[in-house]
């Protein structure tokens, strides 16, 4: 019988080894042992033969004297629930009351692999959604606000939101406050930027944070050519025709490139 993930960490807390361990025995590194035993990771098949072999070298042997403590837990649930509760394990093919204790095993030990001070973590929701899925979300923190208007200062209070997909490298979410980027990006939207710090110059149309040292504001990068001078240079444009274009100053420079607009988040 091929065992679940449940068997393989009750195995390990029964013999006395830890993931550092496993991840040894199988040639790999306990990242990717722990991505095995998490919920939705996939557990390929020469792993789980290998740790079938460990399973049965290393076999927990309890003496037939020796107590075993267990607890009785009643739930109170509505009939509604429950039905969804045994549609799901049926289609695990596992009863009821397996489905979940695995489920409240897994919930415990993503938590116990949390980071405590980490900025971007995962968090499961352990119980099915009204879709029959599981729906992960990742926190991060608002750094600040953008203005989308003049030059306006960056506000350096951070607070924490939970969304949909986790940050890339350099990426970053701030507030945007002010209309000149509408409709494209209402006011007070979350936006996820990406941070800009060396060459190329993004290219014209792309929209952009720049900040000259005192603020930072968002618009939209082009180029124009300047009828006093006749030579091409660029400019800050607002996507909202009631706001006037910025010349960039001496001294400025783009810190940051939109990437999108947050819709599913929530608040921390």
């Amino acid at each position: 019988m091929t065992p679940t993930k449940g068997d393989v960490k009750h195995w390990l807390k029964a013999i006395g080894k830890n993931r550092d361990w496993l991840a040894m025995e199988c040639g790999t590194e306990k990242g990717t042992v722990n991505n095995w035993l998490s919920p939705s990771g996939p557990f390929p098949a020469s792993a789980m033969l290998k740790i079938q072999s460990l399973m049965s070298q290393y076999k927990t042997v309890r003496p037939e004297d020796e107590p075993v403590q267990t607890n009785r837990l009643v739930l109170e649930i509505t009939e509604e629930r429950m039905r969804k509760y045994e549609r799901a394990a049926s289609e695990k093919g596992v009863p009821l009351r397996q489905w979940l204790t695995d489920l409240a095993d897994e919930a415990a030990e993503e938590r116990q692999l949390r980071p405590m001070h980490s900025p971007l973590v995962p968090l499961v929701r352990q119980f099915p959604s009204h879709a029959g899925h599981a729906r992960r979300e990742y926190s991060t923190q608002i750094i600040g606000n953008i203005a989308a208007g003049s030059l306006a200062e960056s506000d350096t209070v951070p607070s924490t939101i939970y969304m949909e997909r986790p940050l890339g490298k350099n990426e970053y979410v701030v507030r945007v406050e002010g209309k000149s980027m509408e409709p494209l990006i209402p006011d007070g939207s979350l936006v996820i930027m990406r941070r800009h710090t060396a060459p190329p110059i993004p290219k014209p149309g792309t929209i952009v944070e720049y900040n000259d040292g005192r603020g930072v504001t968002l618009k939209k990068l082009i180029r124009r050519k300047n009828a006093e001078t006749g030579k091409t240079e660029y400019v800050l444009q607002p996507i909202n025709p009631a706001f006037k274009d910025i010349t960039p100053m001496d001294g400025g420079s783009i810190s940051g490139i939109y990437m999108e607009t947050l819709v599913n988040y929530r608040k921390g």
